[in-house]
């Protein structure tokens, strides 16, 4: 993402209706572009078609689970850049910890709330600014 570019692009993966709609509220009136999908394979669809900086996913779904998306995104499409937040009911320090071993950036809990959110986003821009700036010159990010 260029500096120039103050629009972050955003996945959030969810197959729970009300989360959808919980992340739609909180980005309304925000500067995101903002992709909503029930599904990992979707997310991937999109993940290629539009290189979010962001991919907010939920931990348990149908098909794929989120700590796979993550996996996927990092090892199998080579992506060290975007930043991924994984989204779960579950609250165990172990299951964090797996998440984040799995190529996950952050972590939020369910129900989704806004101010978490938000605040989640805020990091993940300093730390899109600080990988940027990691990069050795004449590598791709």
């Amino acid at each position: 993402m260029r500096e120039s570019n103050k629009y972050l692009r955003i996945i959030v993966v969810d197959d729970s209706p009300v989360s959808r709609k919980l992340a739609e509220f909180a980005f309304l009136g925000r500067p995101y572009v903002v992709f909503i999908t029930d599904s990992g394979v979707q997310a991937l669809k999109l993940f290629a078609c539009h290189r979010p900086v962001v991919v907010i996913t939920d931990w348990m779904m149908p098909g794929m689970s989120g700590p796979e998306l993550c996996q996927i995104i990092r090892k199998r499409l080579n992506c060290r850049d975007a930043y991924l937040i994984l989204l779960t009911s579950n609250s165990r320090e172990d299951h964090s910890a797996e998440g984040l071993a799995a190529g996950a950036d952050g972590y939020l809990t369910k129900p989704l709330r806004a101010d978490e959110l938000l605040a989640q986003l805020n990091i993940a821009r300093g730390a899109l600014r600080s990988r940027r700036q990691l990069v050795p010159a004449g590598a791709a990010p």
